[in-house]
C-alpha cells in the first residue's frame, strides 16, 4: 500500500511539474485557471472532462519523448495508447486537484527541489555552450601534444583454414585433426588456391568467404594466431600449422597497412568533441565555486561548533 501511495505522489509531483511550467495561455472551454491551460489553437483530438487535447499539444508530446520511444509511435495503435495514457494523467491530476493534494506541502516541496534542479542543469548547458567554444589554436596545440593517440596501428589482412578441436580433445582426436591439417598444408604450400581450400575444408566462420578474416591489428587474435600471422612478411605467404585452444590453424597473409599518423583533419572533429567535453566538465566543477567568490556568503559557523547532546 505505501508503495502504491508513494508512486501516487511522484506522479503527481511529475503532472504538477509539467502545468507549473508551461507558459501562460488562454484558459480552455471547461476549465479553471486551477486546472491549466492549453498550449495551442487547433484541432480537437479529444476533450476529457472538460478539457481538450488538440492534434498540436498531442504532436508536440511525441516531440518530447526520448528517441528510442519516439521511434516506436509509428503505428495508429501505438499513437492511441500514448493518447490514452495522457487522458488517464488529467484524470488524475483533476483527482489529484480535487482532493487538494496538489497543496500538499510534502509534494510542493519536491517540486520545488525539482524545479531547481531543472534550472541549474538548464544554466550549466547555458554556459556550457557561450564557453565551450573551441579555437583552432588549441586543436593544432592538441594534435602536436597528443599525436600519439592519433596514429593507425599496423594492420594485416588474412586468410585461415581452421580444423577445430573441442577444448576436451583426446590424443586421438588431436592426432587426427593434426593429420588433417598437415595435408591441406601440403596442397596450400603447392599452390593450390588458398580460398578454395578454406571452402572446402575449413571449419571457422569465415570459410564461406574463403577463409578471409579482413584487416585486424595487434590484440584482436589469440596469441599464438596473431604472433604468427604478423611474422608473416610477404603478401601471399603461409604459414606453417599453428595450435590455438581452437585448434590447427593455416594462415596466409593477403594484405598489410604499416602503422601510420593520422593528418590533422581526419581527427579535427574527434578533438573538438574532446576539448568541448573536458570544458563542459571542468564549467561544471567550477561554475558554483566562481559564483561563491562573486557573491556575499555568511554561514554561522556556531551552529556547527554546538555539541551535539548524546543520547542517554
Amino acid at each position: 500500500m505505501l508503495g502504491r501511495k508513494t508512486a501516487f505522489l511522484c506522479l503527481l509531483a511529475w503532472l504538477f511539474v509539467l502545468t507549473s511550467c508551461k507558459p501562460d495561455a488562454p484558459v480552455a472551454p471547461g476549465r479553471s485557471p486551477k486546472q491549466g491551460t492549453a498550449k495551442k489553437e487547433g484541432p480537437v483530438l479529444a476533450r476529457v472532462a472538460g478539457e481538450i487535447i488538440t492534434v498540436d499539444d498531442f504532436e508536440d508530446e511525441l516531440r518530447s519523448l526520448p528517441e528510442y520511444t519516439r521511434k516506436r509511435m509509428d503505428t495508429a495503435e501505438q499513437k492511441q495508447k500514448h493518447l490514452d495514457k495522457m487522458i488517464e494523467e488529467i484524470l488524475l491530476l483533476r483527482e489529484a486537484e480535487r482532493r487538494e493534494l496538489d497543496r500538499d506541502e510534502e509534494i510542493q516541496g519536491k517540486v520545488e527541489r525539482y524545479r531547481r534542479r531543472l534550472i541549474t542543469e538548464k544554466l550549466y548547458r547555458e554556459v556550457a555552450s557561450e564557453r565551450s567554444k573551441v579555437g583552432e589554436e588549441e586543436i593544432q596545440k592538441y594534435y602536436q601534444e597528443h599525436k600519439d593517440r592519433f596514429r593507425e596501428q599496423e594492420r594485416i589482412r588474412a586468410r585461415q583454414i581452421l580444423i577445430l578441436l573441442p577444448p576436451n580433445a583426446g590424443a586421438e582426436q588431436e592426432a587426427e585433426a593434426k593429420k588433417k591439417g598437415e595435408e591441406v598444408l601440403a596442397r596450400a604450400k603447392a599452390g593450390e588456391d588458398f580460398a578454395e581450400l578454406a571452402k572446402q575444408y575449413s571449419e571457422g566462420p569465415a570459410a564461406s568467404r574463403g577463409g578471409d578474416l579482413g584487416y585486424f591489428s595487434r590484440g584482436r587474435m589469440v596469441s599464438e594466431f596473431e604472433e604468427i600471422a604478423f611474422s608473416l612478411k610477404n603478401v601471399g605467404d603461409t604459414s606453417d600449422l599453428v595450435r590455438t585452444k581452437f585448434g590447427y590453424h593455416i594462415i596466409q597473409l593477403t594484405g598489410r597497412q604499416p602503422m601510420q599518423e593520422l593528418a590533422l583533419e581526419d581527427v579535427r572533429d574527434r578533438i573538438v568533441r574532446q576539448l568541448e567535453s573536458a570544458k563542459r566538465r571542468e564549467i561544471r566543477q567550477s561554475l558554483a565555486t566562481e559564483l561563491r567568490q562573486q557573491a556575499d556568503v555568511q554561514i554561522h559557523q556556531e551552529y556547527f561548533e554546538e555539541e551535539v547532546p548524546s543520547e542517554g
